[in-house]
């Protein structure tokens, strides 16, 4: 499994790119055969052929090997970035690597175990946290805004309305209208020469991470019973696992006493506020706006098993490995 980080520096004018390998625990199987992996040190991974017997090394920014918990990764990798889009700056992380490998263990973790939160929702934790702890001495007061998109065959669906139509509760039922409004609602990429941004996203003001939580969950619930409904012969495990998922927390901030502008909107259905939150348009004056996106790329096919892999589904992961690429 891969880790990647891309970010600007503090000056805004280049991007910063950081590579990190996680191991995820050995199975069986390999442990039959020799899984060949060893970590020398913090930053060079070794893996060797149990079947050739050769050794290559690979070196990255960091490598965390079975052993390391959820928390030592946010930490080293995540934190960071956090705090770089509290100071109105763009910064991403985003899994990658084949099936099974843990992005989305990564990611998005297990809600009903703490210590295996998954990175967006500690990320969406240490943020509140941060500005809690820095409010009465800051000169700038804050709003955040989250908004999640699924990304399949270069379509883009938007999975932020389903916490509304929920209730909030990921175990409430989700109604047909809404998938199928789903399936058929695509959103268009809009560039105006200095940005590109999804046209009418929703973004939904949050003000803690159980609110982050629940906008994630229902997301989740919506896409699963979607696919259920799609068919089309691809199971729910190939559906998933071949779509991006992009979740971002934008961070909006203000001199106190600017009057809150026009950002007081709780539902972002509407384009004022998506153009707003990209661009600055109808934003107060002076603000600064910071990105922390978070993305579950589509699983990376090294081959494709024409017998038991629906055409779609190889289409679907031709044209996903060439975005990823």
């Amino acid at each position: 499994l891969l880790l990647c980080i891309m970010n600007q520096n503090f000056e805004g004018k280049r991007l910063c790119f950081k590579t990190y390998a996680r191991i995820r625990p050995v199975l069986d199987a390999q442990r039959r055969i020799g899984n060949g992996i060893a970590v020398p040190d913090t930053k060079l991974l070794s893996i060797r052929d149990p079947f050739r017997g050769n050794t290559s090394e690979f070196a990255f920014d960091g490598v965390f090997d079975c052993n390391d918990v959820q928390e030592n990764v946010f930490h080293q990798v995540v934190e960071p970035l956090v705090l770089h889009a509290l100071q109105g700056y763009d910064a991403n992380f985003f899994v990658y690597g084949p099936a099974n490998s843990g992005k989305s263990y990564t990611s998005i973790g297990l809600d009903d175990q703490p210590s295996q939160k998954g990175m967006i929702s500690r990320s969406a934790e240490f943020l509140f946290s941060q500005i809690r702890k820095n409010a009465s001495a800051a000169s700038h007061r804050y709003k955040v805004f989250a908004s999640f998109i699924d990304v399949s065959l270069d379509q883009i669906r938007d999975l932020g309305p389903a916490v509304m139509s929920m209730g909030g509760n990921p175990s409430n039922r989700v109604s047909p209208s809404d998938i199928s409004d789903f399936l058929k609602c695509r959103f268009p990429v809009v560039e105006d020469g200095q940005s590109s941004f999804v046209k009418d996203l929703t973004y939904l003001e949050v003000n803690s991470v159980e609110e982050v939580d629940a906008i994630l969950r229902c997301g989740l619930v919506l896409k699963e019973a979607a696919s259920s409904m799609a068919g089309g012969g691809i199971s729910l495990e190939d559906d998933m696992s071949l779509t991006h998922r992009v979740f971002t927390l934008s961070i909006v901030q203000e001199p106190k006493g600017s009057g809150g502008g026009s950002m007081n909107s709780r539902s972002g259905t509407t384009t004022n506020i998506s153009n707003a939150i990209n661009n600055g348009g109808g934003l107060p004056s002076p603000h600064v706006t910071g990105h922390l996106t978070i993305i579950d790329l589509a699983r990376f096919q090294l081959r494709h098993d024409r017998s038991s892999t629906p055409n779609g589904a190889i289409n679907n992961g031709i044209s996903n490995n060439n975005n990823n690429n």
